[in-house]
This record gives structure tokens, C-alpha cells and sequence, in this order.
């Protein structure tokens, strides 16, 4: 796939989070309760859902331009490579949270 594929899927990824983030807002950040669950079974779902999560829109905003960025680099070498690094990078990212953060206490892509 083309770079302007794999850009394609970047800025459906941010859509995605910006669309997000507007219901979470309007639901007074309900979905939050979605992101990760630490030393949960039941919550490890979250380490999917947990990147997309965010806790105002100043926090997306942080985590947007870097995400464009670095997220158009790796897509130039098209969409598949995006995805794979996105799942690695995600999976890889949850980990942490998972082992580090008090049973309790849920996780957004922080």
C-alpha cells in the first residue's frame, strides 16, 4: 500500500480518537471507565481501548500532534506497517500500566 494509504489510516485513527473524545466529553467522560484495568482480568480488554481514551481535550491535543507526526513517518511505508507498529506499540504499552498502577484505578491513553 502507498504512503498516502498508510496516511489515510492515520488520519482515520485520529478521527477515531477526536470522535471519541467528543462523546466522552458529552457523556461526562463515561467511556473512561473502558480504558485499562490494572491487575483485572476482565479488564485487560482496556489495553486495546485505553489509547483512544483521553481525559480532556487539552490531553488529545497532546497526544494528537505527536501521534500525527511520528504516525505519518512510519506510515510511509504504507498502512500495513502503521497497523502493525500501532498494535505492537499499543500491546507494549499496556503491559506496563497493567503490572505498575494500583487495582482500581483505570487507565487512559495517557
Amino acid at each position: 500500500m502507498s504512503f498516502v494509504g498508510g496516511f489515510g489510516v492515520v488520519l482515520a485513527a485520529a478521527g477515531l480518537m477526536l470522535a471519541l473524545q467528543v462523546i466522552n466529553a458529552l457523556s461526562g467522560y463515561s467511556l473512561n471507565g473502558f480504558g485499562l484495568l490494572p491487575q483485572s482480568p476482565a479488564g485487560l480488554a482496556g489495553i486495546i481501548v485505553a489509547p483512544f481514551l483521553h481525559g480532556s481535550f487539552l490531553h488529545l491535543a497532546g497526544n494528537l500532534l505527536p501521534f500525527l507526526v511520528l504516525g505519518t513517518l512510519v506510515a510511509a511505508d504504507g498502512a500495513r506497517r502503521f497497523v502493525a507498529v500501532s498494535l505492537v506499540v499499543v500491546l507494549l504499552g499496556g503491559l506496563g500500566p497493567v503490572n505498575a498502577t494500583p487495582r482500581g484505578n483505570a487507565v487512559r491513553g495517557e
